[in-house]
């Protein structure tokens, strides 16, 4: 299996959650507010907040807490990414709105300003490339094999 030497995206998400005592855990149905999402709390420093995540490579199952500490932060990269609700559904793949989304996706937009002091340069970054996370190569497939230290 390959070194974390080898793959420093890798040692600067580890870094990332040491100097801002990051973590993430997977949250019950009660905070589920569409079908193909699925909640988690984020934790940066003092901010927590429910993250309504798309996992749709069952990346939650593996059970390692940098692979929900990466979601988490593709998630508010999305939406920082998105120019609107409406484009943040269609980035989801979300057909129909309701207002749980909606007011999800503004209470998300509010908290984005003051988490981007907490990353490099004031952009909010899941560390992973995005092409690594869709052919799960490199990084992602590392992180994907349970390395959890």
């Amino acid at each position: 299996m390959s070194s974390t030497h080898t793959y420093p995206e890798v040692i600067a998400l580890k870094s990332f959650i040491k100097d801002e005592n990051c973590t993430a855990k997977q949250l019950d149905a009660s905070y589920k507010i569409h079908e193909f999402l699925t909640p988690a709390v984020l934790c940066i420093n003092t901010i927590e907040i429910v993250v309504q995540l798309q996992d749709e490579y069952d990346d939650l199952s593996v059970n390692n807490p940098l692979l929900t500490i990466v979601l988490c932060l593709q998630e508010l990269e999305l939406i920082e990414d998105s120019t609107d609700y409406l484009n943040w559904l269609q980035f989801q793949n979300i057909k129909k709105s309701t207002e749980k989304l909606r007011s999800y996706y503004q209470h998300m937009v509010g908290i984005i300003p003051n988490l981007r002091p907490k990353f490099a340069n004031n952009t909010i970054t899941s560390f992973i490339p995005g092409l690594d996370y869709e052919l799960n190569s490199n990084s992602m497939f590392y992180l994907r094999q349970n390395e959890i230290t």
